[in-house]
């Protein structure tokens, strides 16, 4: 949902050993500048919105599986 409104630029990388604990991955300082004008302005918001929170809500889920109910099954594309 950030990058929908913000131009994200990638700084520098951040390793584990500046948290404690440290965690299992790399983090990244970015930064963020809100865009004049939307590059890829949604139709529907809201709908985007769900779809992008339903989309992130669970790990290691297919995201087909994930956006039933939301989108039809010709609206996601088919890969094998």
């Amino acid at each position: 949902m950030l990058q929908y409104r913000l131009q994200m630029d990638y700084l520098l990388t951040v390793p584990p050993e500046a948290f404690d604990p440290a965690p299992k991955v790399e983090s990244a300082f970015v930064r963020a500048v809100p865009y004049a004008e939307l590059p890829y302005p949604a139709k529907d918001e809201a709908l985007f919105a769900k779809v992008v929170t339903s989309a992130f809500a669970q790990r290691r889920k297919t995201l087909r599986n994930t956006l039933k109910g939301l989108l039809d099954d010709d609206a996601l594309p088919h890969w094998t």
